[in-house]
């Protein structure tokens, strides 16, 4: 009984703090259609913030075809999507306002495309010269495998059938791509301030891009990811991992020393900072072959470190520090803007025998 006294009394107590003023009510109906409202708004946001990311990276990408080596393919410009590729909790707004659909979608189409004004947002692709794109996130490696075959000729003609409006009318559309550098273009829904490229993608987080918000900045950060593609620093940093773990099991077998992930680890890390310098150094060119201001860019890094205050110092750690990338990249704008004046190729200059000779003996 007493216990119930006590509880009855506790219970008093709380009730006595509750808010007193009288808000109107909320009703469940109201609510869910509140959910709606915010998740196409959300929907539209990152629709749209993957637009900007595409409009700034794909003329990026053929504007340096000549920069990119064998790593080229055709270029379309446009951004495909499908339903399935959708976050589960965005599918009913991409769905109901946007129209997208299971069958691959023309989403955007980047200006300069060369298929702008044959083929519209909207469309629906279900045929790539002459086989049929399946339905889905398949549909998507279906296309790319039918026109980035190993050995073809990346400007052939491509005719890409398309179902447009509510009737489904088929047209097929052909027409003759430029090369370009070949690297999709993806968007992680994260705040972090961070970009990557793994010699496949290039990645931005939302965070970078509500923070670059200056295309120029996007575009130099675009760029320096590009220029980690090109120059396959992603694929020599596995190869590095592979081959001192090989080195990694012989030693253990021979010394019982377990040295393993170590190596690998150091093999992982090894030029870090030298591989981030050179994708600043020609990243910086391919920004100036795609006509972007490289002072109004080179500034990113000047304000990244204001933003960032840690990075200003001279040691850096898997990246050079602020203040050594502000002035390389300060002394590569005007390395270019001299090949401008003297009417030069913008092409980044390779080191030569006795330059990698320099470079080891500082090493030891």
């Amino acid at each position: 009984m007493k216990a119930v006294l006590i509880f009855l009394l506790l219970l008093l107590c709380i009730s006595a703090c509750a808010p007193t003023t009288k808000s109107p009510p909320v009703s469940n109906e109201e609510a869910l259609e509140e959910v709606r409202i915010q998740k196409r708004m959300a929907a539209e946001e990152k629709t749209e913030q993957l637009k900007r990311l595409y409009r700034i990276g794909m003329p990026i990408t053929a504007a340096n075809a000549p920069l990119c080596g064998q790593k080229i393919w055709p270029y379309h410009g446009m951004m495909l999507e499908s339903l399935s590729g959708v976050a589960e909790e965005f599918k009913d707004a991409m769905q109901i306002y946007y129209g997208l659909q299971n069958q691959l979608t023309v989403a955007y189409i980047a200006p300069g495309s060369p298929v702008e004004g044959k083929i519209v947002p909207g469309d629906q692709i279900v045929a790539v010269n002459g086989v049929s794109i399946p339905s889905g996130e398949k549909g998507k490696k279906k296309f790319y495998d039918v026109i980035w075959k190993d050995g073809r000729d990346v400007t052939l003609p491509i005719t890409i059938t398309v179902e447009r409006g509510r009737k489904g009318a088929k047209q097929d559309i052909t027409f003759n791509p430029p090369a370009a550098c070949a690297s999709f273009i993806a968007m992680e829904d994260d705040d972090d301030v961070n970009a990557y490229a793994d010699s496949a993608n290039i990645v931005f987080t939302t965070g970078m891009l509500r923070y670059a918000a200056d295309d120029g900045e996007v575009a130099a950060i675009f760029s320096h990811e590009l220029a980690h593609n090109v120059r396959l620093h992603a694929q020599i940093r596995e190869i590095n991992i592979f081959l001192s773990q090989i080195v990694g099991v012989i030693i253990e077998s021979a010394l019982g020393l377990d040295l393993y992930d170590r190596l690998g680890g150091l093999a992982g890390s090894a030029f870090s900072q030298a591989k981030e310098t050179e994708a600043d150094y020609v990243g910086v060119y391919m920004l100036a072959r795609a006509g972007y201001d490289l002072d109004k860019a080179m500034q990113f890094h000047r304000r990244f470190g204001a933003t960032y205050p840690q990075s200003i110092h001279l040691a850096g750690t898997t990246h050079p520090s602020s203040v050594k990338r502000f002035l390389s990249i300060k002394k590569t704008v005007a390395e270019i803007k001299d090949k401008q004046t003297r009417g030069l190729p913008l092409v980044p200059e390779e080191k030569t025998g006795d330059d990698i000779l320099r470079d080891l003996d500082k090493m030891n």
